[in-house]
């Protein structure tokens, strides 16, 4: 086989696997904010904005939760048992 075949075929195989992925940290982000989101508005009325972090850590999703410039609360959520837990509000 020639080169410009063996770089075709690469660069289609790496698409397909990179855009799998960006599907997978998509559903992976949607799923924080959901759980972080509902969490928070059991507790909280207010939210000004929802920040997850991208890929989290190997075994848990982060996202941080503003309510005022100054106030914010961070989210932890467990990739293997699909729990959420909040910390105390923290003051800037």
């Amino acid at each position: 086989m020639n080169k410009p075949i063996l770089l075709l075929l690469f660069w289609g195989f790496s698409f397909s696997v990179n855009s799998s992925s960006s599907k997978a940290w998509q559903a992976f982000h949607q799923k924080v904010n959901h759980k972080c989101s509902s969490l928070i508005k059991k507790h909280y009325h207010k939210i000004l904005r929802v920040n997850v972090i991208p890929y989290g850590s190997k075994s848990y999703g982060i996202a941080t939760i503003e309510f005022t410039s100054k106030k914010t609360i961070v989210c932890i959520y467990n990739k293997k048992t699909k729990l959420a837990e909040l910390t105390p509000i923290i003051e800037q």
